[in-house]
């Protein structure tokens, strides 16, 4: 399935529930076509078939298709620049440690909401942790720095635009780690022509596989 046509179906269902013959005649597929790429937008979990069936003209009546509540913004491309705008005004309304402790708040409720199972290991948490920035678009491991001391260093921000304009941005990643491990993460970035985000644990951690 192309992207734009993905996007197209997506698009008619929003305005109105569809039926394949609708969606057929409207795209200029065929049904077959159709019935694919709502199976795989189906399994994606974007639309679901209804329990209502419409009949258009000649014919058995077709299940209409719905987009699956909660899902409305898959698309969406608005977080981006929403998250830029909301630091740059925060950053001019309110004292750099107040925005900072904002961003702290933030990075901690995303830890305490994303599942992290409650066990005595603070490796383990953090490799959590890691699974589920890297789920949301970054490219994080645990690495070793030759000193001993337990690193997180990501090649892919998810927040890399917010960064760049404001290294403010960090320090909610920093608080989500140490709320995830209870470990002392601080974070140590570079922001250079490549963006390296890059979280140390201050202090020691008892010994342990990463």
């Amino acid at each position: 399935m192309t992207a734009s046509t993905r996007r197209q179906i997506l698009d008619l269902i929003s305005r109105r529930p569809q039926t394949v013959a609708e969606l057929s005649a409207e795209l200029d597929l065929t049904r077959n076509a159709i019935v694919v790429q709502l199976q795989q937008l189906d399994a994606d979990g974007l639309v679901r078939r209804g329990q209502r069936q419409r009949s258009r003209g000649v014919g058995k009546p077709g299940y209409e298709y719905e987009i699956v509540p909660g899902t409305e913004d898959s698309l969406s491309q608005a977080y981006r620049p929403l998250l830029e705008q909301l630091i740059a005004v925060l950053g001019r309304r309110l004292p750099a440690a107040t925005v900072a402790e904002i961003l702290e708040d933030a990075g901690r409720e995303l830890a305490r909401g994303a599942g992290i199972s409650n066990c005595d290991d603070p490796r383990s948490r953090l490799k959590q942790a890691v699974a589920i920035v890297n789920s949301l678009g970054a490219c994080a491991e645990i690495i070793d720095d030759g000193s001993g001391a337990l690193v997180v260093e990501n090649r892919r921000c998810p927040f890399a635009s917010a960064v760049r304009r404001d290294a403010c941005v960090c320090v909610a990643a920093a608080a989500f780690f140490r709320e995830a491990t209870g470990l002392a993460f601080e974070q140590n970035c570079e922001r250079g022509d490549r963006l390296t985000c890059r979280y140390v644990v201050v202090g020691g951690v008892a010994p342990g596989k990463t």
